[in-house]
């Protein structure tokens, strides 16, 4: 029971990125930093006066402290800006183990084993992605069309997907927990850039890249590749053509709304494809920096958000079959119980 607790204390302090000094504050001094190190090395164990408030210190339910289920997390591609810090990166690995783990467990409530037989395609050079892609594409029974509910389909071929609130600074991330793979994204960005991120990290988690690709490269063959799967080469030159100095705004807002892409990404494309020139995109970087009208149509998201329920969906279900508790399902939910209850009522 004691390591049980340690080890739970510690992640949940370590998701909410605080030091223990830190927590000690937040509990108005309670217990002290040298009580939280022995409570975390397993050493001693809180009275339940000091458990009750490390929970909302830590804002988490009491429960929390004494799960014995714990998933392990590999092969970790974080996709985010330099001012991400380490501390960050920390406390967002918690937090995804934390929210894996309650997937696992109503999962195995309800008796379910989730098969996913990712594909895995080597690849030597960036030009075999339109291939690989292709070949995604004609298993999955995508079509050309564009990627309609794309979570979904992420999710209906066994992959976890995950969103939840972060700093701007981060994107998505892709990993393995338990050998099953996850995708967790940023939900406060556009629609398109979050689709754009799940497909990037779909990349990181079926491409294998040869030993002398540096991650530099890798990342740059993970945005062709979503580029790619958003709408692909060929598609992009039978809607704009073999050459073009410049196009229309109808015609690139016609395709962001069909394809779920950026006008960022799209011109991005049509640049590294040579349909337009290295001049021509410049201009159109020199003009999105200067002008702000500009800047706010380029940006302005066109694309219906996406989102996904399936792990909600699963806790209700094993609710409204008496297979858990109101009280399960709200610490499995992190949300107070009175809205569990709320949320089965039928208009």
């Amino acid at each position: 029971m004691n390591e049980c607790f340690a080890n739970n204390l510690k992640s949940a302090r370590v998701k909410a990125g605080l030091s223990g000094t830190e927590l000690c504050r937040l509990m108005n001094g309670l217990v002290s930093k040298q009580a939280i190190s022995k409570y975390e090395k397993g050493q001693m164990m809180p009275d339940s006066t000091t458990l009750i408030a490390l929970a909302n210190a830590l804002d988490v339910k009491v429960d929390y402290f004494f799960r014995s289920n714990h998933c392990q997390i590999e092969q970790v591609n974080y996709r985010k800006k330099q001012k991400f810090s380490k501390k960050q990166q920390d406390a967002l690995t918690e937090q995804i183990k934390d929210l894996v783990e309650r997937y696992q467990e109503i999962e195995n409530t309800l008796g379910m084993k989730m098969d996913c037989n990712l594909p895995h395609f080597y690849i030597q050079v960036p030009d075999e992605i339109v291939h690989v892609t292709s070949v995604l594409k004609d298993q999955w029974h995508l079509g050309e069309d564009g990627i309609c509910n794309l979570f979904n389909v992420l999710e209906e071929h066994g992959i976890k997907v995950i969103l939840i609130e972060a700093a701007d600074s981060f994107d998505g991330v892709s990993a393995f927990a338990d050998n099953y793979p996850v995708i967790v994204l940023n939900n406060n960005g556009c629609s398109e850039r979050m689709r754009f991120t799940a497909l990037h990290e779909l990349g990181h988690l079926i491409l294998r890249f040869n030993e002398n690709v540096c991650e530099k490269d890798q990342e740059l063959w993970c945005h062709r590749f979503a580029s790619e799967m958003l709408i692909s080469s060929a598609v992009l030159r039978g809607r704009i053509g073999e050459k073009r100095e410049s196009i229309s705004r109808s015609e690139v807002l016609s395709i962001q709304v069909q394809f779920g892409i950026s006008i960022d990404a799209l011109l991005h494309r049509l640049k590294d494809m040579q349909i337009m020139s290295g001049q021509a995109y410049r201009n159109y970087c020199i003009m999105k920096n200067m002008r702000s009208d500009f800047r706010a149509f380029v940006d302005a998201t066109r694309c219906v958000p996406e989102t996904t329920n399936r792990f909600e969906g699963l806790v209700y279900r094993a609710f409204s079959n008496a297979l858990i508790t109101g009280s399960k399902a709200a610490e499995l939910l992190n949300m107070p119980e009175s809205e569990i209850h709320n949320r089965m009522k039928l208009a």
